[in-house]
């Protein structure tokens, strides 16, 4: 297509140069000058009806073109369109497979692990006679784990499903097989183990070594827990016929552990450690005051009631000897504080009142003496055994640092043992604290009976005796 001209444009430019160059040119050239543009202008306007007859012939064309490119477009679009939604549509559903392939392995992860829960909750259930006899399949169950493909992996637990029903099938009943135990000096010893629900009992090669199979720390082999000698002949004839008396622990094996760590009361004490001295001294020498305090004090009884009055009568009869003799045989410093009295009766009431405290102020130092030591160790067995138990704690501490945290159970025992000193300093601190209370109670009581007589003699002395000091 020729490209348009613009004769307007060139109109223009003729006529502007027509004017200008009017007012230079001779009036002869001037007609000229129009002639010359006036055919400028017709050619220019012949050539624009040329091209507007070519624009014309060249628009249909185009605009049918263009029309065809429109209707491709539209069609592309539409195209474009079902492709978009065929898209999303595929995209869903490839979402909805990629959910549901996850929720597959979710399950398949989830099986897996529930599977290994009850691998180690079957090795946890397995008695420890029959342990031996599981142990090598379990290692190949449990190699066939994480880092095998998932039907390998099925396999080996669907494996454990087949055991587990076949053990099911060997021990209703009962079941019995051989094995091997430890002894109590750490050897094992062939014999028969008879298993029957929970309760597993053995019977080595020699006679008496026989009894309950337990776990002992630290090993995994069988130990044996010897039974009292009335069930001894049970397991003989269990094993032999089939039928016999055994014990049934309702703990599970929880009496029997109770029963091994159980201590005697000496070796309870070696676990205090050291501290453990001083505790034990301080409990004897309170016991011993305690002693001999407690039989001071009863060889100190009160006046008996009447022997005040059987005391009185001859001495307001002016017999003073009869009165003297009978004092004298009253129990404890009471009657010694009487007879003094008595023997002090010429120099007036006043004076025998002087004697009879003075006699008093003589008796409570007698009956304060060695209560201290009872008093102090109320008071410093406790302290004691904080002291042992800090020191065990840093014991205990020490080996956490040098260890680490890996065995509970041997962290546990250290701090039961740093326990037991402050366990016997509260034994011996609370009994002593009780013991002192009681004495000072009975020391005080002797005091206030000595006081209350004394009062009494005074009370009971005729008038022309409390008026002869006048």
């Amino acid at each position: 297509m020729m490209p348009r001209r613009r004769p307007s444009l060139l109109l223009l430019v003729v006529i502007c140069w027509c004017s200008l160059g009017a007012g230079s040119l001779p009036g002869g050239t001037l007609d000229g000058v129009a002639q010359d543009a006036r055919s400028d202008l017709e050619r220019a306007l012949e050539e624009l009806a040329e091209l507007r007859e070519q624009i014309e012939d060249e628009k249909l064309p185009l605009a049918r073109k263009v029309a065809e490119l429109e209707e491709k477009i539209a069609e592309k679009r539409r195209e474009s369109e079902r492709l978009r939604r065929i898209r999303e549509t595929r995209q869903s559903e490839l979402n909805r497979l990629r959910s549901q392939v996850d929720r597959r392995r979710e399950n398949i992860a989830y099986f897996h692990n529930l599977l290994d829960d009850y691998l180690e909750a079957f090795e946890a259930r397995l008695h420890i006679a029959e342990l031996p006899n599981y142990r090598n399949r379990l290692r190949e169950i449990r190699e066939s784990g994480p880092g095998s493909g998932d039907l390998q992996r099925f396999e080996g637990q669907f494996d454990l499903l087949d055991l587990a029903v076949r053990r099911l099938d060997e021990n209703t009943g009962g079941r019995v097989f051989e094995g091997r135990a430890l002894r109590a000096d750490g050897t094992l010893s062939p014999g028969m183990f008879a298993l029957v629900g929970p309760i597993g009992v053995f019977q080595g090669e020699e006679p008496n070594h026989q009894g309950l199979v337990t776990l002992r720390t630290g090993s995994l082999q069988p130990s044996i827990f010897p039974l009292p000698p009335r069930f001894q002949g049970g397991v003989r004839e269990l094993l032999d016929t089939g039928t016999g008396r055994l014990p049934v622990d309702t703990t599970q094996g929880m009496a029997v552990k109770r029963e091994e760590t159980r201590a005697n009361l000496w070796e309870h004490i070696r676990q205090g450690g050291p501290v453990m001295v001083p505790i034990l001294l301080l409990a004897l020498v309170a016991l011993g005051v305690a002693l001999y305090k407690w039989r001071e004090i009863a060889s100190m009884p009160p006046l008996p009631p009447g022997e005040l009055q059987r005391i009185l009568e001859p001495f307001n009869r002016g017999e003073k000897e009869e009165a003297r003799r009978r004092a004298d045989q009253a129990p404890g410093p009471v009657g010694a504080m009487l007879a003094d009295a008595i023997a002090h009766a010429e120099e007036g009431k006043e004076l025998m009142e002087e004697v009879m405290y003075e006699k008093m102020l003589r008796t409570q130092p007698k009956l304060d003496r060695l209560m201290p030591l009872i008093a102090l160790t109320a008071a410093t067995a406790p302290l004691l055994g904080l002291l042992g138990t800090v020191t065990g704690m840093i014991q205990t501490f020490q080996l956490i640092t040098l260890f680490g945290t890996g065995d509970a159970q041997t962290l546990s025992g250290g701090i039961s043992e740093a326990l037991i000193t402050t366990q016997f300093g509260l034994m011996v601190a609370v009994p002593a604290l009780i013991v002192h209370a009681l004495l000072s109670r009975k020391c005080k009581g002797v005091l206030s009976n000595m006081e209350q007589t004394s009062f009494g003699f005074i009370n009971g002395l005729e008038e022309h005796l409390r008026n002869s000091d006048d």
